[in-house]
This record gives structure tokens, C-alpha cells and sequence, in this order.
């Protein structure tokens, strides 16, 4: 499978990946992320979008409107993640899928970022992890 990221540089790479691979690698860094206490959790409802918006506006250069965070989450809440820690939102991912050549679906990333005090601590590793995971899981190539 081949899951697609584009970086904010405008750059693609593309992953070779087996999903059992993914699994096992996902297996390990949650363990680690449970080690300092942080949660990943699916985003839910826009409870949540405030505070997902305040820890990407902090961390990002690209100022984005509410409108862009809604049309990622809205289409796709299934690929948006958070890391909590103690309640507290310290890592978010938001996702998308596309469909690429041939009808074949390819994930993308559009917003990844991590608390500065929360870093170093494999939070932006498993939260890409479990994105790519559930592209995998969704057909995504």
C-alpha cells in the first residue's frame, strides 16, 4: 500500500507500507506515548475544534480559517486525531483522503503538530502512525 503525505513545502513522499507493519509500529509508540501519559483519541464533535485550532495556530506559520479546519474534519472527522494529555490537547493531526489515478484512494496530511513541551516524547510519530493505519484500513493505497 502507498499512502501519500504532502508537507506544507508542497513536497510528496510516498510510503511503501504493509499494514501489519504499520500495527506493530503504532503498537510500540502508543506504549511509549502511555509512558508520559498521553492519550490518542479520534476527534469527535467541534467540542473539540477550539482546541484543536489554538495548539496548530500556535505551532504552524500558515494562519488557516475556521473554514479550512471544518472542511478537513467535517468530510473526514475519521482521520483527525488528538493526543491528550490530562485533558489538555497536545498533539493534533488532520487528515483527508482523495481519490488519485485510476479511482485509487491516497491519504493526505494536512496539519500535524505538537506541543512544544510535548515534544520529544513520540506524539507526532503516533499520531502519523494512526493516520496512516486507518487510511490503510479505509483502502487507501
Amino acid at each position: 500500500a502507498v499512502v501519500s503525505t504532502q508537507s506544507t513545502g508542497g513536497s510528496t513522499i510516498d510510503f511503501g507500507l504493509q499494514h501489519d507493519k504499520v500495527a506493530e509500529e503504532l503498537s510500540l509508540l502508543k506504549l511509549e506515548c502511555e509512558d508520559h501519559g498521553v492519550q490518542l483519541l479520534e476527534y469527535k464533535d467541534e467540542s473539540s475544534l477550539g482546541r484543536i485550532i489554538e495548539l496548530i495556530t500556535k505551532d504552524l506559520s500558515e494562519p488557516y480559517s475556521i473554514y479550512t479546519y471544518r472542511y478537513f474534519i467535517h468530510n473526514w472527522p475519521f482521520l483527525c486525531f488528538m493526543a491528550t494529555v490530562d485533558d489538555e490537547v497536545v498533539g493534533a493531526i488532520v487528515c483527508k483522503l482523495d481519490v488519485h489515478k485510476k479511482g485509487r484512494f491516497r491519504g493526505y496530511i494536512a496539519m500535524l503538530a505538537v506541543d512544544k513541551a510535548h515534544r520529544r516524547k513520540k506524539i507526532g510519530s503516533s499520531l502519523v502512525q494512526k493516520a496512516i493505519q486507518t487510511m490503510i484500513e479505509r483502502n487507501c493505497e
